[in-house]
């Protein structure tokens, strides 16, 4: 579910960058990214990379982290929710 083309706040990242940094806030692995995107996955592993070197991260969970802040309110406003229901389990206290 990325963002429409155009709201993308990420200083630097190109939008193939960008999405591929949402699917990964999305919880998918790089095999299912590349599935979904008819990629290869080490073209996806090389997409974190670049996204890990521009936002000056080393792992998924602190690229994630600092995409989460760097999104404006419009945006932040669209992905929240969904990423709150990766961690929902109804029925569970």
């Amino acid at each position: 579910m990325p963002l429409p083309e155009g709201e993308h706040d990420e200083p630097g990242l190109t939008p193939r960058e960008s999405e591929i940094l949402e699917w990964v806030a999305l919880g998918k692995t790089n095999p299912e990214i590349a599935e979904i995107l008819l990629i290869a996955p080490t073209t996806v592993r090389r997409h974190l990379e670049n996204v890990y070197a521009k936002l000056g991260v080393h792992t998924r969970t602190a690229a994630v982290t600092r995409y989460l802040g760097l999104l404006g309110n419009r945006e932040r406003e669209v992905i929240t929710p969904v990423l709150a229901g990766l961690f929902f389990l109804p029925g569970v206290a």
